[in-house]
């Protein structure tokens, strides 16, 4: 198989598009030279990589699926590579794109990104937001090189790198018998309705909570949101289960919750960054990752 680079970052830019003729302003080239491209690259591969729809873009066929995941990663090398000579001895310059946990992003991000662009001025650093799999997916696609998120499920191609130990609390309206005690067992809440955060993998968690309480939730409202548990606490629509402490009992409409933590012994969860096992990080993904170890020790 005889390809080029070049070759490869085309594959990934008209991936990315889902059209040739988005790629090709992409890439600042002509339709013609990039369709040419792509079939000199199915031809060294001996496989189709596109299925081409006519006024409807292209799609990847499976081959072209398994290719580009490997591509990606290649061509990230290559770019830290031309950085790293361009800038010998400078410091971290470039961008980065990397993943973090839908309900940790507004809570861990913003401080880091401070601190990060004081000590990285050059470094731009690019977000994706989702769940446990959309950024287990990601990684493994080359889209992201690492993320923030939950050591939940991890597969074996990804490594965790710990950064913190939550401790699960229950989330009470301020105006609940139990809210001013200082520690209290799911047990005595086993009556009360609940308000679920319902997240992929994130709500196996919580069922595993209560399992190991021993108890069986009376669950009444379920919502992805975050701030929604709050605000349906702070509501007295039930109490909750988080993990993720706020700095402030109020929530958006004004309501108010308590947070109180738990005597069981529950299940622990933590904070990782989850890279890939097999593949090397680049300069920047090293340094963003010994940064968060520090940031967060």
């Amino acid at each position: 198989m005889f390809y080029t680079l070049r070759q490869l970052q085309h594959l990934v830019a008209v991936a990315d598009a889902g059209r040739i003729s988005a790629a090709a302003k992409t890439l600042h080239i002509s339709q013609p030279a990039l369709s040419a491209s792509l079939l000199q690259l199915e031809s060294a591969c001996g496989s189709a990589l596109f299925v081409r729809h006519k006024a409807r873009g292209v799609s990847l066929t499976d081959s072209g699926r398994k290719l580009v995941v490997e591509a990606r990663k290649l061509v990230n090398h290559a770019l830290e590579l031309e950085n790293y000579a361009r800038h010998l001895g400078d410091g971290m310059d470039g961008e980065m794109a990397v993943g973090c946990f839908t309900t940790l992003a507004p809570l861990w991000l913003p401080r880091l990104l401070s601190a990060l662009r004081l000590t990285y001025p050059a470094l731009s650093i690019n977000v994706q937001e989702g769940d446990v799999r959309e950024l287990q997916d990601a990684i493994l696609d080359g889209r992201i090189e690492t993320a923030l998120s939950y050591d939940i499920d991890i597969p074996e191609a990804l490594d965790a790198v710990p950064l913190a130990r939550m401790q699960t609390y229950a989330l009470l309206h301020s105006g609940h018998e139990l809210a001013k005690r200082k520690r209290i067992s799911l047990k005595q809440l086993r009556e009360d309705p609940m308000v679920l955060l319902d997240l992929p993998h994130s709500r196996d968690y919580f069922r595993s909570v209560f399992s190991a309480a021993g108890i069986e939730p009376r669950v009444v409202y379920r919502t992805s949101s975050f701030e929604m548990v709050r605000c349906m606490v702070a509501n007295g629509h039930g109490y909750s289960v988080l993990n993720q402490r706020i700095a402030m009992s109020k929530v958006y409409d004004g309501g108010e919750v308590a947070m109180v933590p738990l005597t069981d012994n529950l299940p622990e969860l933590n904070v990782v960054l989850l890279t890939l096992s097999a593949t090397p990080l680049t300069r920047r993904g090293q340094t963003f990752v010994d940064f968060c170890r520090d940031f967060y020790a």
